[in-house]
């Protein structure tokens, strides 16, 4: 495989070999650790929304590219704190998380700032998912914010692509 290709899919080996127990009496373990991950996927969310709170400008890049310092290009950006409080209330999660991750790099990638200092960075995966980069864990979107997150991209230029 070329580029990140093979690294997503060492990444989803490992996310499917976790989540399965090897044998009957393991799955008081998996569930267990279900348990756990739910738990900290509801923090995770809470902790989310308190930090993108406080910012006062937004960035949207394009694309990411992971596992190096390379940067995407910015498809937006804006100052607006009302617009930026518009979308801070689209981000609605699944409770409880059902303890699946894609895999995948996803994008666009989401910066929020205050002051000019990066706050929050997180990319919107596989339609459905919001990754916290170097944050808590958070569960996945709802289907109705998934879907208003797409509209929000769509009235701003940057048309979501799966």
């Amino acid at each position: 495989m070329k580029g990140t290709r093979w690294m997503a899919a060492v990444m989803f080996a490992a996310v499917v070999a976790a989540g399965v127990p090897a044998r009957a009496e393991d799955s008081g373990a998996a569930d267990a650790a279900l348990a756990e991950e739910q738990a900290r996927a509801r923090g995770g969310a809470a902790k989310f929304a308190e930090a993108i709170a406080e910012a006062d400008a937004l960035r949207v890049r394009k694309a990411e590219y992971p596992f190096t310092s390379e940067r995407g290009p910015v498809a937006y950006e804006t100052e607006n704190t009302t617009e930026i409080a518009e979308l801070e209330k689209i981000f609605r999660f699944v409770d409880p998380y059902d303890g699946w991750l894609c895999a995948c790099v996803g994008e666009p990638t989401f910066e929020w700032l205050r002051d000019g200092e990066l706050l929050v960075k997180a990319t919107f995966v596989g339609g459905h998912e919001i990754r916290w980069h170097d944050g808590e864990l958070t569960p996945g979107l709802t289907a109705e914010s998934a879907k208003e997150l797409k509209a929000w991209l769509e009235e701003r230029g940057i048309p979501y692509e799966q």
